[in-house]
């Protein structure tokens, strides 16, 4: 299993809230702020890898990407930015020695 990770992620306000999904995993978290829905999102996708190399289901869990509609509507998103945030950004991983995961 490769140690280096990177998984496609956007960004989107919604409300008052912004989230943050990992179109390579289908996980996604909010936030009041930008940087508070990234963070969320860092956590459940660590906590996720965690659990898939815990179970032995690495190679069946991941990746395991949004279905196509969910796909399709983020294909061609817009390029604009969100205040000074990418509305598309990469969330990359990496498997220590011990087996844990750290990323973003």
């Amino acid at each position: 299993m490769k140690d280096r990770f990177v998984f496609k992620c956007v960004l989107e306000k919604e409300g008052k809230l912004y989230n943050a999904l990992c179109l390579d995993l289908d996980i996604s978290s909010y936030g009041v702020t930008v940087e508070e829905a990234k963070a969320n999102l860092e956590e459940a996708i660590t906590l996720y890898l965690e659990y898939a190399f815990e179970t032995n289901r690495f190679e069946e869990l991941v990746p395991r990407p949004v279905p196509p509609h969910v796909m399709a509507k983020y294909k061609n998103m817009s390029k604009k930015k969100i205040g000074q945030h990418a509305p598309k950004f990469d969330c990359e991983f990496f498997r220590s020695h011990d087996h844990q995961f750290a990323g973003c």
